[in-house]
């Protein structure tokens, strides 16, 4: 699945989510920042269910975003730790050097 399918099936389970990757997001009122530690400068605010929330040092961003902060990883790895606790397939995909070639001379780039 591709990051934007794998934050559009979490919607409304980022709690859970968090819980089960040991990132405590309190309960919607000021508290601890899971990322840097600051006492009561985090506030988890969920809004549309998206995971977001707001800390007064480290910004604000979505549930995908809180989870690469605190593990210090990228969007892809993020993703799949949530695509892993929905149990949602990541597929990935092989070429063959054949199709790769196909591809990108679509996309106007040339082999040589």
């Amino acid at each position: 699945m591709k990051i934007n399918e794998v934050t559009a099936e979490a919607v409304g389970k980022w709690q859970s989510i968090f819980s089960s990757l040991g990132i405590d997001v309190g309960n919607g009122k000021h508290c601890p920042c899971p990322v840097c530690g600051g006492k009561d400068r985090f506030r988890f605010d969920n809004k549309n269910g998206r995971g977001t929330y707001i800390c007064n040092q480290c910004g604000s961003g979505d549930g995908l975003e809180l989870i690469k902060n605190y593990y210090h990883c990228d969007a892809k790895e993020a993703s799949n730790k949530v695509a892993e606790y929905l149990n949602l397939t990541v597929q990935v995909s092989h070429l063959t050097r054949c199709e790769l070639a196909q591809r990108l001379n679509r996309s106007g780039y040339h082999c040589l």
